[in-house]
């Protein structure tokens, strides 16, 4: 039997850990591998979360006390603790998932005394997410070097290849191009239901997104959008939680918006209330192969969206979508403004 060692940044629910979870449930035969997930210290407190999900789906779980998302003093000793797990449990492959993972347990396996296969799916290269010009070149110095250490690295999608190359992460042959393993979603919860359980007007065009508060969603963005269009038949609101809610809830006060821009918090399974919205918009600078367009695809709602990541592949075939650069402000209020 093959030992397989996941292991994402952090456990707090968003669309690495779904890769992980999905690709760990229903990715592998049981009788012939066997599966474990591990993963750092959440960003934030999170009640949504990959331990629970494993949980009660009896995936065999662990947690680094040392791996965090930030780049810190942390990073050598979380370096030292993957290396002692994995020569503890001697896994044949580990997959690692997420920019920080990937770094540190790359370095982690070339000096196991244990040698496992190592993988490493890219979900968006951190090094494009709004950060100083010192740390952007920290990342790319540090993946370039992690890369030598990989057998294989997995990139959503043929632009976040094509970024690998032109920042000479690795030789080209040790990428493969992989789209998301994507199981179907959530069954949709009739539109009226879903407004009742949003606390959501029935009488008022709804313009929303499922996203973590993290910089590289730029839903600071979505905010500014909100302010152009006064409007107060039109209620905008966000599904998730995450670390810049307090930066967005001031903006939202600043702009006098607390009636038209509602924060609704985690929600369990959000997918399920996609048909509350009648324009799904994702603002985000920095994205991999995102579950939200997929779910809103399947949803059959208009997007609005910025070109980043595998968005535009995913999206080549939809009808009903437009696609703006992305931090452009003006043209993301233009494109929400054509649905209205």
């Amino acid at each position: 039997m093959k030992k397989i060692l996941y292991i994402v940044t952090i456990p707090d629910w968003g669309g690495a850990q779904k890769y992980v979870f999905d690709s760990t449930s229903f990715g592998f035969d049981k009788s012939e591998f066997e599966i474990t997930v591990a993963y750092g210290q959440p960003a934030f407190d999170s009640k949504i979360n990959l331990m629970e999900k494993c949980k009660k789906s009896n995936i065999p779980y662990h947690q680094f006390k040392n791996l965090k998302r930030q780049i810190s003093l942390y990073d050598l000793p979380a370096i030292w603790e993957i290396k002692k797990y994995i020569e503890k449990e001697k896994p044949d492959r580990i997959h690692l998932n997420s920019s920080k993972a990937g770094i540190v347990g790359s370095f982690a396996a070339k000096i196991s005394n244990h040698k496992p296969q190592v993988w490493y799916t890219v979900h968006g290269w951190a090094f494009l997410e709004p950060m100083a010009n010192w740390r952007k070149k920290l990342y790319i110095f540090l993946e370039r070097l992690a890369s030598k250490y990989r057998d294989k690295i997995i990139v959503l999608g043929k632009k976040e290849k094509k970024i690998a190359l032109e920042y000479k992460i690795c030789p080209e042959e040790k990428i493969e191009v992989k789209n998301h393993i994507y199981w179907g979603g959530q069954s949709l919860l009739e539109k009226t239901n879903a407004l009742k359980v949003l606390n959501l007007p029935q009488n008022k065009k709804i313009i929303g997104t499922i996203a973590n508060f993290y910089p590289a969603k730029a839903l600071q963005n979505l905010i500014e959008v909100a302010s152009k269009i006064n409007n107060p038949d039109i209620i905008f609101t966000i599904i998730g939680d995450g670390p810049e809610r307090n930066n967005y809830e001031l903006l939202i006060t600043n702009y006098k918006l607390q009636d038209r821009f509602l924060l609704l918090g985690e929600k369990d399974n959000a997918s399920q209330y996609l048909n509350a919205f009648d324009l799904f918009v994702l603002p985000s600078i920095k994205e991999g192969m995102p579950y939200a367009i997929l779910e809103a695809m399947q949803a059959k709602l208009p997007i609005v969206v910025t070109e980043v990541g595998a968005v535009p592949e995913m999206l080549e075939n939809y009808p009903n979508k437009t696609i703006v650069p992305p931090a452009d402000i003006e043209k993301l209020t233009e494109a929400i403004k054509k649905y209205l």
